[in-house]
């Protein structure tokens, strides 16, 4: 009994030993089972992370790629726009490069008319011109006591008529706004320049003999001087010293016209020259038309004096500055039209 109940017991530990034997293996095996499982999650989870890690880095890559075009693009745009502006400016410059053609001189005067109204009579026969001084062409004439009507006077003191239906001008010398008294002339010899006879040219009047001495030159120069002087200082038509100073310079032009222009000799640069000998130049314009003016009790400076330029004489008319031209026969208020 006791060898069988210690067999039995034995058998009983044994099964016993290979229960608990199993039940481990069967542990163990279901542990590894989880290892792997985790493995593999871990493993699929890497993977994810990678794949996520290749996609953002491809993302950036992508980024970087479409900035770096885009980049290269606003750099194309860019140096398109500089090459462009580029030529703009070389197509300015070569249109600013162009010279521009030069204007040819023109030779006429510039004048400004004061317009007014009023009936005048021509003191004598005169000749009427298209523009107020005898550098213009004449258009015709007026018969002594003929009746015009003035409708304005330009700034070389001349007047602007109605005639033959338009206008035309006069010098200021021979229209007086009194009617003509036939027994009684209102102005001297020494104003009988303009003549009605289309053969007849504009003349001064008629001169004394020339003088050997300088003295001598220049007491003939004073004395024609003179005369235009008082012609001027007694004829009624000049109310105002622009109209006294522009008669004179009027005539002494009608000297010039007669005579000739040079730069040579003894005489060109004087009054004697311009009165006297026929002969003149810019500086003898001035200079007789200086003495005119002194005879006349005008104080005048000579502008330019002994200088290549043109000259001509500043005198103050009616309290204002002014000037003179004896060469062109002009006289206005303000600066000479060749300062300006």
């Amino acid at each position: 009994m006791e060898d069988t109940k210690k067999h039995n017991q034995t058998i009983a530990f044994k099964v016993l030993t290979v229960s608990c034997v199993f039940i481990l293996f069967v542990v163990s095996l279901s542990g590894c089972k989880k290892s792997e499982q985790n493995q593999t999650s871990e493993q699929k989870s890497t993977h994810s992370e990678t794949a996520e890690e290749t996609s953002d880095s491809s993302s950036q890559e992508t980024t970087l790629s479409e900035k770096t075009e885009t980049t290269s693009q606003e750099q194309i745009s860019s140096e398109t726009i500089t090459e462009t502006s580029e030529q703009t400016v070389t197509s300015d410059s070569s249109v600013e490069s162009v010279p521009e053609p030069e204007q040819e001189p023109t030779t006429t005067l510039a004048f400004y008319v004061t317009d007014m109204s009023m009936t005048c009579y021509a003191i004598q026969d005169v000749n009427v011109r298209v523009g107020p001084s005898t550098n213009y062409e004449r258009t015709g004439s007026l018969s002594a006591g003929q009746e015009v009507t003035v409708t304005g006077q330009a700034d070389t003191g001349w007047y602007r008529i109605s005639y033959n239906g338009g206008e035309a001008y006069v010098s200021n010398s021979y229209l007086t706004s009194d009617p003509p008294v036939p027994s009684e002339p209102s102005t001297t010899e020494i104003l009988s320049q303009e003549n009605s006879s289309p053969s007849t040219p504009d003349k001064p009047p008629v001169q004394p003999q020339p003088s050997d001495s300088r003295e001598g030159k220049r007491e003939q120069a004073r004395a024609v001087a003179q005369q235009i002087a008082d012609s001027i200082r007694s004829d009624p038509g000049m109310q105002t010293d622009l109209d006294k100073v522009g008669a004179a310079a009027y005539i002494v032009s009608t000297y010039c016209s007669n005579a000739v222009y040079t730069m040579e000799g003894e005489n060109y640069s004087e009054a004697y020259g311009v009165f006297i000998a026929g002969e003149f130049s810019c500086a003898g314009a001035t200079r007789a038309l200086g003495m005119v003016l002194s005879c006349m009790g005008y104080e005048w400076e000579h502008v330019n004096e002994n200088q290549w330029t043109h000259q001509w004489c500043r005198v103050t008319m009616d309290g204002q500055a002014g000037w003179a031209d004896g060469q062109i026969g002009y006289a206005g208020y303000g600066r000479h039209f060749v300062e300006n």
